[in-house]
């Protein structure tokens, strides 16, 4: 069978039909009154403000019927996802009209799941992420017989398959909230399956799995249009469910498995893990609705509903390229990944403090208050909240990707910085003295890390020294300018347990290490043979010359920059902001750029 029939035809007969069927639906559900009207009918988790029939989960439930009548044959498991699918997408039609009790609509997907085990779609063996191989779920099993025939269960397989099919369910089912939410992260999550199911095409079982999951990703596809904003139909439990379901079924079918979904959908699970968590702790039911999940914070901070909606879909896509190149063994780090930077994310929106970016959301009125802060972006107006916080997510996890690619230890760091230097920082750390300073130097000590791992090179003991001291002077001269600056502690609550004289010693003891440790840096570097590489790092200058130390004639230039800092610092109340000082100050650039010079013109005369 070639790929067209695979993927671009049950793709486009899906979106065809459903396309069609929708407009009707929408008037049928008009017609007879079955709409959603948020002046009659008060549910916190709805945000829509006008009158919107449900009902999405029949166009999307008969566009991936036509596609399986069209392409493949019935068979024992086709027929129980057929059953179980339309069960769902009923069930989804009465919660339209009568809006069933949430813990029926859990029995549903239960159901819904059992009719599929029972025709012995299960999760046989999941990948051991550490040492390889797989872990069978199959050894545990009884026997018996039911209407003349020997019938098998295998309990943890199936036990697993009864877990995994409701959360995925329940999981998509929630990630309906906002207009166009749900269909692009169907559309998205459909397609990556049926993509790692072509991989293996030569297969002629992993055909139908293709042929479904691209037939779902059509059926949503059509869909979406009317569930855009402004939306003209809402998908419901029909068809959030349905999707869910499938996504399930077809993940424990394909070669993907679970670990894939779990990366793809990685957001709308962390976001149904939290919201169940933080509902029980509540002592509240953790299937009644409530206004709390991540797009319902992010509406709350000014975002508007397609902004929201493409986030998401932006999000899963990410995902899902990633998780087309990892390995079991990646996969299983991906969403450790996944679940610590969303449940971060979500904790910090949860409580309605943000860590570095946006917590200059969340404190604006303080950073207008500030001399130099009231005049960023932020603060100053030029720059929407919403784009801001958007720029935070997508940087941030383009950032930890890129650290990734770079060394899993040093994206290990970097999660483990950030982790400290957002949440600790912004809940505990910054009202800490010493400690405050502390995570700041180890920002300025990590960019310099960064830029080691990145050229692969090694970083000797006294360059590392010099710049711990160099990022502890820095760290020191700043909260030194805050207290002359601020006047006290008036923007920054931290300073009222620090005194003058006490800063003024750290700052007198980091600025004495900084150029002694970096004069040792260029006295006592053992001199190697040079192999000719380019020099990426100044941890090898020394080591490029043969019998001299010639970096030592630019020690007086680190001298001068230090004591010209400290001149910024309390000569000009100057130093609150380091690299604002550093590119401001004249005699600063001119001694940076000169030692630039001397180290280039000493390498390469040498």
């Amino acid at each position: 069978m070639d790929q067209l029939h695979l993927t671009l035809f049950p793709f486009l007969i899906s979106l065809v039909v459903s396309f069609c069927f929708t407009p009707l639906v929408i008037y049928f559900y008009t017609h007879f009154g079955w709409v959603v009207d948020p002046a009659k009918t008060k549910h916190p988790a709805h945000t829509h403000l006008r009158p919107v029939p449900k009902g999405g989960g029949i166009p999307v439930f008969l566009a991936t019927l036509a596609a399986i009548f069209i392409f493949l044959k019935l068979d024992p498991h086709l027929g129980a996802i057929i059953l179980a699918g339309g069960m769902v997408v009923a069930v989804g039609v009465a919660d339209d009209i009568f809006d069933l009790n949430p813990y029926l609509r859990l029995l549903t997907n239960l159901l819904a799941a059992l009719i599929v085990i029972g025709a012995g779609i299960g999760i046989a063996f999941i990948t051991n992420p550490f040492g390889g191989g797989i872990i069978d779920l199959g050894q545990w099993q009884f026997n018996f017989s039911f209407l003349g025939q020997t019938r098998t269960v295998l309990i943890l397989a199936d036990l697993f398959a009864l877990i995994w099919i409701p959360f995925v369910m329940n999981a998509v089912n929630w990630s309906k909230g906002l207009d166009g939410q749900l269909p692009g992260i169907v559309v998205v999550a459909a397609v990556v399956i049926g993509l790692l199911s072509l991989r293996y095409s030569a297969d002629i079982t992993q055909w139908p799995v293709a042929i479904l999951a691209f037939a779902l990703a059509g059926a949503y596809a059509g869909y979406l249009p009317f569930n855009f904003f402004p939306q003209k139909s809402m998908p419901g439990y029909g068809g959030g469910s349905f999707a869910g379901f499938m996504l399930a079924t077809l993940a424990i079918l394909s070669t993907a498995k679970v670990g894939t979904l779990l990366v793809v959908l990685g957001v709308p699970f962390i976001d149904a893990i939290f919201t169940g968590s933080r509902r029980i702790i509540r002592g509240q039911s953790p299937f009644w609705g409530d206004r709390e999940h991540l797009h319902h914070h992010l509406l709350g901070l000014g975002w508007r509903k397609p902004a929201i909606a493409v986030f998401y879909w932006s999000v899963t896509a990410f995902l899902g390229l990633v998780a087309l190149n990892l390995n079991s063994q990646m996969k299983f780090y991906t969403i450790i990944l996944i679940t610590m930077v969303i449940g971060s994310l979500l904790l910090w929106l949860y409580s309605g403090r943000f860590s570095k970016p946006s917590g200059h959301v969340n404190g604006l009125e303080v950073d207008r208050k500030h001399p130099f802060k009231r005049k960023r972006p932020l603060a100053s107006g030029q720059l929407p909240v919403p784009v801001a916080i958007f720029s935070f997510f997508f940087l941030l996890l383009a950032g930890l990707a890129l650290a990734y690619g770079l060394s899993f230890f040093f994206f290990g760091v970097c999660l483990t910085y950030w982790l400290i230097s957002g949440f600790l920082y912004t809940f505990w750390l910054k009202k800490i003295p010493i400690i405050d300073v502390l995570v700041i130097a180890t920002g300025y000590i990590l960019r310099v890390y960064a830029g080691a791992v990145a050229v692969n090179l090694h970083m000797s003991v006294w360059f590392l020294l010099t710049v711990v001291s160099m990022s502890l002077f820095l760290a020191v001269g700043k909260r030194r300018s805050e207290m002359t600056l601020l006047q006290g502690a008036q923007v920054r609550a931290t300073l009222k347990r620090y005194t003058s004289q006490l800063l003024d010693i750290y700052t007198a003891m980091f600025a004495t290490a900084s150029w002694l440790t970096y004069a040792l840096f260029t006295f006592n570097e053992p001199p190697i043979r040079f192999d000719g590489g380019v020099l990426h790092l100044m941890a090898f200058l020394p080591r490029t010359f043969l019998s001299e130390k010639l970096l030592m004639a630019t020690v007086p230039l680190m001298v001068y920059g230090v004591m010209r800092y400290l001149q910024l610092i309390y000569e000009r109340n100057e130093g609150e902001s380091p690299e604002r000082v550093i590119l401001s100050d004249k005699p600063l650039i001119i001694s940076v750029l000169t030692y630039g010079l001397m180290v280039i013109g000493l390498l390469y005369l040498s």
